[in-house]
């Protein structure tokens, strides 16, 4: 590389240190229940796996066992079913992720063979986009995540090529085209980052850190945004071309895991490796960036991260506190949300500062239906609900 374009490129890229604490006011977001649906409204769910709301304030909801997206009116009516289990026009087997289209249409991001499945406003098949890439036919191209915010449709793509004696992994976050064609990679990730934490045949959870699960997002720009170690605060954002031009960390002191927390861990990797019951590690630490995902809200385009300090420490009936971040780096705000959601057994998605959808017994916290150790025994029955924020400073 030659010395003035390393001199130029070390002056471009900035990294801002923030404190512990965010520089402006924490928000206090109250929920107002809206609408209820599940097995006393007769929608039986069995595994829900991504919820959307459009700007109409209709909900999309994805159940893994169907592969059936259910719409609901703003009211929480059940308006319509989209999709279906199978390999026909319009169907799919893994999809796992929704993107809405203007139109009023959808597409179901199907894991393998890597393709998006659009279907029109009222349920028919569209066209189907495969995700191809100038390599060697016998190759397979899986995909398990994804964005289309900002009219940028972003993968993270794995493919696995078929060598002498066995296959090789290699995973990317790509940018996509309409066609298919992989256009840019943003960044690849090591062959090996997927089996630090299976060494000797000792499951240790503690080494173990999948950087493109719910970890990474793409702004208006274009750009992305990633946390890619376990044990720091430090968030990168690349260009299309793989060049990351900022970063920033945030101090802070990283709670140690909950009793209840840990259980869960070992109760659903225990599950796992059932068959082979290796020793089995779990580390006393959440990784520092849990979650992380960008929005536009009424305060602009922010960084949203759940951390591992989220669900520590919290005033009497917070659920979570997330660190909020300008597209600069700035640690500016947190946000409070005040509601009754447990993080053992719940999930929920906030959208655009306007609404929370949240899946009551979304995970079973590692605790199996019928075990009489479960903080919620009897209870297991899912819902989804949905509220409206109503915010303060």
């Amino acid at each position: 590389m030659p010395a003035l374009f390393l001199c130029l490129f070390l002056l471009s890229f900035t990294t801002i240190h923030n404190g512990p604490q965010p520089t402006q006011s924490i928000r206090h977001w109250h929920l107002k229940e809206q609408w209820k649906v599940g097995i006393e409204n007769d929608l039986i769910f069995g595994r829900i796996v991504d919820i959307k709301m459009d700007a109409k304030g209709q909900t999309y909801i994805l159940d893994y066992q169907t592969q059936e997206v259910t719409v609901l009116s703003p009211k929480g009516q059940a308006l319509k079913v989209l999709g279906k289990l199978g390999e026909g026009p319009g169907e799919t087997t893994l999809a796992r992720k929704i993107f809405l289209q203007e139109n009023g249409g959808i597409g179901l991001l199907e894991a393998m063979p890597a393709s998006i499945v659009w279907l029109e406003e009222n349920g028919d098949p569209g066209e189907t986009t495969v995700i191809t890439q100038d390599t060697d036919n016998h190759d397979l191209l899986g995909c398990m995540s994804g964005t289309s915010q900002f009219s940028h449709l972003v993968l993270s793509v794995d493919k696995v090529v078929f060598v002498d004696g066995g296959t090789r992994n290699t995973t990317q976050l790509a940018g996509i085209s309409l066609d298919g064609t992989i256009t840019h990679t943003y960044r690849k990730i090591p062959e090996d980052a997927y089996l630090k934490g299976l060494q000797n045949g000792v499951v240790d959870e503690s080494q173990s850190y999948q950087q493109l699960w719910n970890r990474w997002d793409v702004d208006p720009d274009g750009n992305l945004w990633f946390a890619d170690q376990r044990n720091e605060y430090r968030v990168h954002c690349a260009t299309p071309e793989g060049a990351i031009i900022k970063s920033f960390t945030r101090e802070g002191q990283r709670p140690k895991r909950s009793v209840a927390t840990t259980n869960k861990i070992k109760k659903a990797l225990q599950k796992n490796y059932r068959q082979s019951n290796p020793p089995i590690v779990v580390g006393d630490y959440d990784p520092w960036v849990n979650q992380l995902w960008i929005t536009n809200n009424p305060w602009g385009c922010e960084i949203w991260i759940e951390s591992a300090a989220s669900f520590s420490n919290l005033p009497a009936g917070v659920m979570v506190r997330y660190d909020i971040f300008n597209t600069e780096g700035e640690f500016r705000n947190q946000v409070d949300i005040v509601g009754e959601g447990d993080p053992l057994f719940d999930e929920w998605y906030v959208f655009q500062g306007s609404h929370v959808v949240m899946v009551r017994n979304a995970n079973e916290g590692g605790f199996d239906c019928d075990d009489e150790t479960n903080p919620r025994f009897d209870d297991t029955a899912l819902e989804v609900i949905c509220y409206r924020i109503l915010w303060e400073e």
